[in-house]
Formats: structure tokens, C-alpha cells, sequence
């Protein structure tokens, strides 16, 4: 589920239960997760925000990946 607010300010939120009710394995999620929410930013031209693996830029105050 996507929420948008405030012109491109978005909330995703995403489960870990399949369509038959079994867990998703835990097993790099966090990894996994990050990846596919850079993507996401990437292709929506979405502001992507600072937080682990990013360090914010000196102009323009864009995040970028720390690697």
C-alpha cells in the first residue's frame, strides 16, 4: 500500500506474508528492501531521504548512496 501526501511526500508500507499466508524469509530483507526502495525513488523522481548507506549531498541537499 502507497500513501501520498503533500504533493510527492509518500509512506509505503509492505508485508511479509505471501498471497497463502506463509512468512517471507527474513534473510537480507533489510538489504533487499533498501535496493528496491532506491529504485523506487529513482523511477518515480522521488526526494530520496538520508538514512543508512546515504550521506546528503553538498548542493541541491539530494541523498546519495555512501558507496
Amino acid at each position: 500500500m502507497a500513501v501520498r501526501h503533500g504533493g510527492r511526500h509518500v509512506h509505503v508500507l509492505a508485508g511479509r506474508v505471501n498471497a497463502f499466508g506463509k512468512m517471507r524469509r527474513e534473510s537480507r530483507d533489510y538489504a533487499r528492501a533498501t535496493a528496491a526502495v532506491w529504485v523506487v525513488e529513482r523511477d518515480h523522481g522521488l526526494i530520496p531521504v538520508e538514512g543508512p548507506g546515504r550521506r546528503r549531498a553538498a548542493a541541491g541537499g539530494r541523498a546519495q548512496s555512501a558507496g
